[in-house]
């Protein structure tokens, strides 16, 4: 079965807190999971969470300034039927975004993640870099923050998921059927600075066997 996207759910707040957690959803088992953020405050993200209990990777951290982005993810997940995703921080940070993808059709005998890029930079033409995948269906997922409100267009071959999330975030996503290294662009309508990561996610072909450990893996969440 290939990669396709189920459902998304989101939430945004601008106080000051330590966490934030997206609307309930129903999350099926063996699904896959990828949850993008977008903070201000130079914090690191300490953990995602959600009601059934699955354990979420954190990928490296896009990291400005005064704002980051950044995606986590959650593979051969538990299902629920009213699952609520937590994002927490270190510390209080404001203007918070969460927004969270759920896949079916990903690798479930293996982790699923296939390559990851952050990138940060001006003007309205946005690119998180290039990731290269080995499998043919897979799905590549963009988060996209400028300082300001924003209103975000998607990319070549690229669908939106968020055009103005919390007013200044958008996602988006591909979903592949040839193997390659791909760009990740995504486009906004100000010159501002801006924050962006990606990461692709590949289906069963190919993969390696390798057993879910559950071990949670913190990458480049420094400050």
């Amino acid at each position: 079965m290939p990669i396709a996207r189920v459902n998304n759910t989101t939430a945004n707040n601008s106080t000051s807190s330590t966490t934030i957690a997206a609307a309930a959803a129903n999350h099926t088992g063996g699904n896959l999971l990828v949850v993008m953020l977008k903070w201000e405050g130079n914090v690191a993200l300490s953990s995602v969470t959600d009601t059934a209990g699955n354990t979420y990777t954190l990928k490296t951290r896009s990291n400005g300034t005064t704002y980051s982005t950044q995606i986590a993810y959650a593979w051969n997940i538990t299902g629920n039927a009213a699952n609520v995703v937590t994002a927490t921080w270190a510390a209080a940070v404001t203007w918070k975004v969460i927004s969270v993808e759920q896949y079916s059709g990903a690798a479930t005998a293996a982790d699923p993640f296939a390559a990851e890029s952050v990138a940060g930079g001006t003007g309205t033409a946005v690119d998180a870099g290039n990731v290269t995948t080995t499998v043919a269906d897979a799905v590549i997922c963009v988060v996209a923050s400028d300082l300001n409100s924003a209103t975000w267009t998607a990319g070549a071959s690229f669908t939106i998921i968020n055009s103005g999330l919390g007013g200044d975030t958008g996602t988006e996503d591909r979903i592949l059927t040839a193997t390659g290294t791909f760009a990740t662009p995504i486009t906004k309508n100000l010159t501002n600075a801006w924050r962006a990561a990606a990461a692709a996610f590949h289906g069963p072909g190919g993969a390696p066997p390798a057993a879910k450990t559950g071990q949670l893996t913190l990458l480049g969440a420094g400050a």
